[in-house]
């Protein structure tokens, strides 16, 4: 039994396993040592304080495992990896700070640190930026890692991935802002983030994978974008205070249980007074019908704008080359501008001469490189 370990000067690496389970509190670690080994202080869990020198390269997977007395820890400059985990278990860290030198980060390297609201990493670091305590690449495409404590979270336009899991029981979570960009929310990124009140999923969006919002419990408000398509199994099951969506006409398949319906031991049962809102003949009705909800009509579906289409009769022909041959010389047309724009053909954000060309040349059946005649997605 020992409470402080005095490292001398000799030792250059602290070992794999070297300190593992013992009940140290403190350590004083010398200049000489550049490595600490897998799991060298696995489960140390009345470690409270220990201060890495600047010789220190390496911080190896699970090195700090299980320490969950310790509240923070200064990663020095010279640090150029932090292993898969390293502070896995970590539960009492309230902030981590990675230094410009880090340019190798490994999985899950602060999972089940309970009490961390941020992440901050150094802004010359050239791997690795931060943005409101979350972890992202450098260029702010791709969420990393996210601290469990978290009380709000803006993702920024630029990111197209959450990984799954991502903010996998933040229970503190009452708010987010989803990155406009974002194509799909993978399986399980916000199960069980039960202060999460209100989501509003983007246009970008076009799935929702299975028990991405299960066991949000304090969730009453959701908003799915128009282009959403599938909404997998058990998505918002267990969503307890979620008593009415409405599904986009877009969406072709909804899987069992996705929302409605809540776990009680080993079964679902479906939940009193659930109602979905829809388009009348779509996958709404479809799933309402199927598990005994009242559903709620919106009408017919909204036809679907078609690329070339600039007078809305839902196909493309001369009419629309004519039309928009008016618009370009500035002669007034009867169609308001987002009618309009179904016939920017390039994509280029305006309507041209170069569009009308290509109308005309679709409507004589001349082949063209752009999707004439398909709805524009």
């Amino acid at each position: 039994y020992f409470e402080k370990a005095i490292l001398c000067r000799s030792v250059t690496e602290i070992s794999t396993r070297a300190f593992e389970y013992t009940t140290i509190t403190s350590v004083e670690i010398p200049d000489t040592v550049t490595t600490i080994g897998e799991y060298a202080f696995n489960g140390c869990s009345g470690l409270t304080s220990i201060d890495i020198p600047d010789s220190v390269t390496v911080i190896d997977d699970y090195a700090f495992d299980g320490c969950k007395s310790l509240k923070s820890i200064d990663i020095p400059d010279s640090v150029t990896r932090i292993g898969n985990g390293a502070f896995w278990a970590c539960s009492s860290f309230t902030r981590l700070d990675i230094p410009a030198s880090v340019t190798d980060i490994g999985y899950k390297f602060n999972e089940f640190c309970d009490d961390l609201t941020g992440i901050n990493v150094d802004p010359d670091n050239p791997e690795y930026a931060s943005s409101d305590g979350i972890l992202y690449d450098k260029e702010l495409t791709e969420l990393i890692e996210v601290p469990k404590s978290i009380a709000s979270a803006v993702i920024p336009d630029t990111v197209t991935v959450i990984p799954e899991y991502a903010f996998y029981y933040c229970s503190k979570l009452g708010s987010v802002t989803i990155s406009a960009s974002l194509l799909g929310i993978n399986e399980y990124t916000f199960q069980g983030c039960t202060s999460l009140t209100e989501v509003n999923i983007p246009d970008s969006v076009i799935y929702i994978d299975p028990r991405a919002f299960q066991g949000c419990t304090s969730l009453t408000k959701v908003s799915f974008g128009s282009k959403l398509n599938r909404i997998g199994e058990c998505a918002f099951e267990s969503c307890d205070s979620l008593m009415e969506v409405t599904v986009p006409a877009n969406v072709e398949e909804i899987g069992d249980y996705a929302f409605g319906c809540k776990k009680d031991g080993s079964s679902i049962y479906h939940m009193n007074g659930f109602v979905i809102c829809g388009y009348d003949g779509t996958e709404a009705e479809n799933y309402a019908e199927t598990n005994e909800f009242e559903f709620r009509s919106l009408g017919a579906p909204p036809q679907q704008p078609i690329l070339g289409d600039a007078d809305g009769s839902g196909y493309v022909d001369m009419v629309d080359a004519t039309i928009l041959q008016r618009y370009v010389t500035l002669i007034a047309v009867p169609y308001d501008e987002d009618q309009l724009m179904c016939a920017d053909v390039d994509g280029d954000g305006d309507l041209t001469v170069v569009d009308a060309t290509f109308i005309q040349r679709y409507a004589t059946k001349v082949q063209i490189p752009y999707a004439i005649g398909e709805p524009i997605v």
